[in-house]
């Protein structure tokens, strides 16, 4: 957001007499996720109302987790019930321990981010940059609802309207499942019509 904010404001705002200024390291966050992230929150003491008719997905909410200030979003990276608690930086490590020890009866466990990715990738969450690149599109996702397309202008409307954007035999990405649930496809494994025949590959796995 950083980055699209400093281009914008060097190439469409430049009248503007503004700076902006990073303040990611200001603060700690902390993902909880699954099916008991609301019980967990509870059970830390969170003062706001965790409903999805008062805290619905995609919203934030400012609030105190056993006494520490914090800014609560629901979002969800995983695809599971999760919230993202931002707290500052002092305060990490409190957060942490706390978090932790409200979720011992309900067997919370650490997760990386290799899991996380697996996580989200289940769930078809697509990150630009790692499934993506400059070429590819919302369409080529099957991602068309995110495209704004009754507002008059939007980041990449031009590059949309462009007649190679169109065309019918662009790759798509897909999800594939093993005719063996309990077989895993491993990263980076390619797939070919034939295995025994020197062919280029089709797609590769992500």
């Amino acid at each position: 957001m950083l980055d699209w904010l400093e281009e914008w404001l060097q190439t469409e705002w430049p009248d503007l007499q503004v700076y902006l200024t990073s303040v990611t390291e200001q603060w700690a966050v902390a993902t909880l996720s699954g099916p008991n992230a609301n019980k967990i929150l509870q059970d830390a003491g969170i003062d706001i109302d965790l409903s999805p008719s008062s805290f619905p997905f995609m919203s934030m909410q400012n609030c105190h987790i056993g006494g520490l200030p914090a800014r609560v979003f629901r979002i969800s990276f995983t695809g599971e019930l999760s919230y993202e608690i931002n707290v500052a930086a002092r305060h990490g490590l409190a957060l942490w321990t706390h978090l932790m020890k409200s979720g011992a009866a309900y067997g919370i466990t650490p997760y990386g981010t290799e899991a996380m990715h697996v996580l989200r990738a289940e769930k078809g969450f697509i990150i630009v940059g790692q499934e993506t690149d400059g070429s590819v599109t919302p369409h080529d996702l099957g991602m068309d609802w995110i495209i704004a397309k009754a507002k008059p202008d939007f980041i990449g409307k031009r590059a949309l309207a462009r007649t190679t954007m169109a065309y019918d035999d662009r790759k798509q990405l897909v999800g594939l499942k093993t005719k063996d649930p309990q077989q895993v496809i491993p990263e980076g494994a390619h797939a070919v019509l034939d295995p025994n025949q020197p062919l280029p590959m089709e797609c590769w796995v992500r």
